[in-house]
This record gives C-alpha cells, structure tokens and sequence, in this order.
C-alpha cells in the first residue's frame, strides 16, 4: 500500500471517530434534559411530603395526652386512691362531664387534650373539693399534672347553739336559720372545700 493510500485511511478514520464522538455528545445532551428533569421532579415530591410531615407533626402536637398524678399530702407522697377528677371540658353524655376515680396508682388518665388553657376538680371521697387551673404545653407528647391531697377528712366536732330570745320575742313566731361552713384546707398552695355545709332550723 503507497503512502498516500495510508494517509488517506487515516484521515478518514480520524473524521469517522470525530463524527462518532459528535453524535454521542448530542445524544448525552439530549437525555440528560429529561434525566435532570426527573432529577428535579423526585427532589420536588420529597421536600412536598417533609413539608406535609412537619405540617402534619405540627397540628398532632397541639393535643397532648394529659395524666393526673393525685399523691397524699406531699409532693413526693404516696398515691391517693378513691379521688374522683372531673373535667367539664370533655362532654361524655348530655350534661355529663367526664369524671374519673383515682386507683391504686394515683394516676388518672385525661388522653388527648387540645394545647392551652384548662380546669378540672378533685373531690375527695369525704366530699371536700379542690379546684386546679393549669396550662396544657403544646410540642410534648404527655403531660402531668400533680395535685397534692389530703389524707384524711377533717376533724370533726359537735357544734350547740343557743339562743336566749328576749322576753318580748319568745312568744311570737320567729324562727332561726344557720349555716355553718368548715373551713378550707390549705396543702402546698392547694385549697380544698367542704361542698357539705351544715345547715340548722329552730323556731
């Protein structure tokens, strides 16, 4: 083969390769449009399902699983037992509240109350009551609060009273009506009172 020839061949594979690696490069360009589309598109739909995540963690964390602790006397005393908490906000019939007794545990389970502002009473099983406002902390998946109880019902005792009327007024009709109110129980910044008043009729 002449040199010529030779340098003819060359020539022509040279431009053959040129024209090959032109072509891949377009090809190259070509996909990589729709593959970075896609790319973009996957990124897209994962950042909008984190956002509805976070958004959806957000509005879960305004209720909060809310526990009352009830403990005798101190706040590190033992469980009070037989306390009934009743929580108006949480309608279970029509005009009934929900209202729960304390067990063995102390512990009364409210579930899921909306983050903010509440109330609740303990009444004890002597019939005193204890009214409790409080603020449910949103971003926690449970709260509790603790009411310090009393152990016993308060001493009892026998009340007389007289009344020496006046001369002038002890044959006419009058009549006397008392009431007499026991004093509240204060434990720890807690107040409890008596709901029965004693109430005496004399003519």
């Amino acid at each position: 083969m002449s040199q010529r020839t030779q340098l003819a061949l060359g020539l022509l594979m040279t431009a053959a390769c040129l024209a090959s690696a032109v072509s891949v490069w377009k090809l190259t360009s070509r996909d990589a449009v729709p593959a970075r589309t896609d790319v973009d598109a996957a990124l897209n739909a994962r950042l909008d399902r984190l956002i509805t995540t976070i958004e959806a963690a957000q509005k879960t964390s305004d209720w909060v699983n809310l526990q009352i602790r009830l403990v005798l006397e101190q706040p590190d005393g033992p469980p009070a037992e037989g306390f009934a908490v009743e929580f108006p906000e949480i309608i279970v019939s029509p005009g009934g509240s929900l209202k729960l007794v304390s067990g063995p545990t102390g512990v009364v389970d409210l579930g899921l109350v909306r983050a903010g502002r509440h109330s609740f009473s303990v009444t004890s099983p002597w019939n005193t009551v204890c009214g409790v406002e409080f603020d449910v902390r949103p971003g926690s998946p449970s709260q509790t609060e603790v009411v310090i109880c009393p152990a016993a019902s308060p001493p009892a005792g026998d009340v007389t009273i007289d009344v020496d009327w006046p001369d002038d007024l002890r044959s006419a009709n009058f009549g006397l009506v008392v009431t007499v109110d026991s004093q509240s129980q204060k434990m720890h910044g807690w107040e409890w009172h008596d709901l029965e008043a004693v109430r005496c009729e004399s003519v």
